[in-house]
């Protein structure tokens, strides 16, 4: 409606308006002459706030980051969809992902890991992810599969065994005796 007056040269008034239901439009209900009117005047108690650029910095460093613009940093990193979304609907995995991946710097096997191996041990369970694998144990466990240190069935062995008894992952890994391609466990298994 404003848009129309002004473009037709008209120009708009100062004015409360009220809607009419029957004839689906608004009506003017109270002229106003000043800004008074409005009460914009200010208050004599309320000093005034003066708030500088680095006080806009700060706050918008605590920001979140906007979903779409996290959803597509995921994707680009060669997330699947689906495991984005999933990650997405999850601050506390979502979190713990980046922590994990800036350790590793391998975001697709942290997300592999992840969505494959961890979550099944957060189904029953309150806890935080943190208190069931650190994020040092977690990121270890992938670097040593990731550079072949240990086969991925002797990862998810080791990932078992560290949730379970919450041992550190290097002395898991001599106590398994699960370096390499294979391992007493595989030969006496």
């Amino acid at each position: 409606r404003q848009i129309e007056l002004l473009e037709s040269g008209q120009s708009v008034a100062r004015e409360t308006r009220v809607w009419n239901d029957e004839l689906g439009e608004s009506r003017p209900a109270r002229i106003k002459e000043t800004g008074n009117d409005y009460r914009y005047f200010p208050d004599p108690d309320i000093r005034p706030i003066e708030i500088t650029d680095k006080d806009i910095a700060r706050l918008q460093a605590r920001l979140p980051e906007i979903i779409d613009n996290r959803r597509k940093s995921l994707l680009d990193q060669g997330i699947s969809e689906d495991y984005a979304d999933t990650l997405l609907g999850r601050k506390d995995l979502l979190d713990y992902f980046t922590k994990v991946v800036d350790i590793t710097a391998k975001p697709i096997e942290v997300a592999n890991w992840i969505m494959v191996d961890l979550l099944k041990y957060t189904k029953n369970t309150v806890s935080s992810i943190e208190e069931i694998i650190t994020v040092e144990n977690f990121a270890e466990i992938i670097d040593r599969v990731s550079s072949g240190d240990i086969t991925r069935a002797n990862g998810k062995i080791l990932l078992d065994e560290c949730i379970k008894t919450g041992k550190e992952v290097s002395t898991l890994v001599v106590e398994l005796d699960l370096m390499g391609e294979v391992n007493k466990k595989d030969i006496v298994d």
